[in-house]
Order: C-alpha cells, then sequence, then structure tokens
C-alpha cells in the first residue's frame, strides 16, 4: 500500500524536521499543502532526494505563482471545485484530484486524473461527517486501484483497516506523518 503525506502550514521548524520525517516514515508521495509558498522549493527538492513524488497543491490555481512553482513538481494536486481542469493539467504533468464521494473519483479518473483522494474516510477536525471504508470498497477495482483514502487517518490501527481493503492504492494524511520520529 502507497503512502501519501500531505503536509499541515509549513513553516521554518517543519522544513527543518522533514528531512527527519520522510527518512522514518518513507512516504511515496508527498503535497506541499501550505498556503506559504516560500518553502515550495526546498520541499520539492527533498522529496526528489528521497526519490519521493511530489505535488502542489491547487490553493491559488491559475495565478503566476503557482505556474512558475509547477515546474518543481511531478504534479498538481486538485480541489474538488476544479474537475474541469484536469485535462490541461494532465497534458504536461501528473494530476491528483480531491473528491468526496465514489461518483467524483469516477469522474476525475475517467478526465484523466493520475490519482484520486477520497475523503474524509474516519472523523477529522473541520471535515464533516466521515464517508467511511465502505465509500472506498464501493469503487470498482480499477479505481481503488488508483485511489488513496484520506482523512482521519491518524493511527496504526485505522491505517490496518485500510490495508485490508482489496486493491486500494494507498492512504494519505497529514497527522498520521506528525507522530514521533
Amino acid at each position: 500500500m502507497k503512502s501519501y503525506l500531505i503536509t499541515p502550514e509549513v513553516s521554518p521548524s517543519y522544513l527543518k524536521s522533514f528531512p527527519s520525517i520522510l527518512k522514518a516514515f518513507r512516504p511515496d508521495y508527498a503535497m506541499y499543502r501550505s498556503r506559504d509558498r516560500a518553502f515550495s522549493r526546498e520541499f520539492a527538492a527533498l522529496c526528489r532526494a528521497h526519490n519521493i513524488l511530489c505535488f502542489l497543491n491547487s490553493q491559488g490555481v491559475g495565478d503566476g505563482e503557482l505556474d512558475s512553482l509547477l515546474p518543481y513538481f511531478d504534479g498538481i494536486h486538485l480541489k474538488g471545485t476544479a474537475l474541469s481542469l484536469i485535462a490541461d493539467f494532465s497534458a504536461h504533468c501528473m494530476v491528483g484530484f480531491s473528491a468526496h464521494s465514489p461518483k467524483e473519483v469516477r469522474e476525475a479518473l475517467c478526465n484523466g486524473a493520475s490519482y484520486a483522494t477520497l475523503s474524509p474516510i474516519f472523523a477529522t477536525p473541520h471535515k464533516g461527517t466521515p464517508i467511511g471504508i465502505e465509500s472506498l470498497r464501493a469503487l470498482d477495482s480499477h479505481a481503488r486501484a488508483r485511489t488513496f483514502g484520506l482523512g482521519g487517518i491518524d493511527t496504526p490501527s485505522k491505517l490496518a483497516q485500510l490495508v485490508q481493503i482489496e486493491n486500494l492504492y494507498g492512504f494519505a494524511s497529514i497527522r498520521y506523518f506528525l507522530g514521533e520520529v
């Protein structure tokens, strides 16, 4: 099962601890999700040095700063409201998509997304009612093979529940990767 580290708001102290986090958890993917893009190039360089696919969150999609930073990343991760932009970006880089239902996962993948995150699986602060692990099981095997479960995955016991889902590509989290390093 693949793992996908999503950053909290990035600060100098987080970036300083980031190499230790990468060594301790060895994620396969990482997303720069911070509104403060001051550390994004260094983040991307650290990911590449550790052979981790790195993505830039689409906050501010279409602004010049995002466009100038994207070449440092393997791809972009689009929010659920940006479904129509998948084709535009997929011609140039890998595209991830934030889905909140199995239907949105299928639409994103059919429109050219490389992968989708489906959330929130478990309860997580400020994200509404969890949709549960059954939403991941509701996907056909092909869609599950390109989907990360996301939301509230902050303990090994929650991760263990996802591991039991046949053909699930992986899990994504912020808080899981903030544990002891």
